[in-house]
């Protein structure tokens, strides 16, 4: 198809991005859909925060489906699994306590589904393979990217403290 390395790399990456928004099967689709509704409206983000995270996390789980040489990746649930972590540790870092439930729940699911898989129940409603790899990608980079952030902010406290 493609003779250049590096058009290859492009279409890969590409392929990887638009992925997240393609589906196995209808179910498939209006579950991500369902979740990602449920979950703004929970939240209630501002347009142009959850825009930024849907962006960003798309971005990030194609580089690391890529990068770990995943196949198959489709469907809008890692991206979930990113939003849903972020804005969990975004309010518990505004002190609203129970997130940490949700956070608590994405945390386990995600490591149950990478010590012991999916259910063939699940297999069978998607239509197809459950990438859970993505899942932990998604909430690893979140976790990570947020610490960071938090981490920055401690740091540059002081300096800020010494301007006023």
């Amino acid at each position: 198809m493609y003779t250049d390395p590096a058009q290859q790399n492009l279409a890969s990456m590409l392929t990887l991005i638009t992925a997240n928004f393609t589906h196995f099967n209808a179910i498939h689709m209006i579950m991500n859909l369902g979740g990602l509704v449920l979950f703004t409206n929970m939240f209630n983000p501002r347009a142009s925060e959850l825009a930024l995270v849907l962006t960003a996390s798309t971005i990030v789980i194609a580089i690391g489906v890529y990068v770990t040489q995943l196949t198959h990746f489709m469907g809008l649930s890692a991206v979930l699994h990113a939003t849903v972590t972020y804005f969990a540790i975004k309010y518990i870092f505004m002190e609203q306590k129970e997130y940490w439930i949700i956070l608590f729940g994405v945390l386990v699911k995600v490591a149950h589904e990478s010590v012991f898989g999916v259910t063939s129940q699940s297999k069978w409603l998607m239509g197809g393979e459950v990438q859970t790899q993505a899942h932990l990608i998604a909430v690893f980079a979140v976790s990570l990217a947020v610490a960071a952030t938090q981490v920055i902010k401690v740091i540059d406290r002081p300096a800020s403290l010494k301007r006023a």
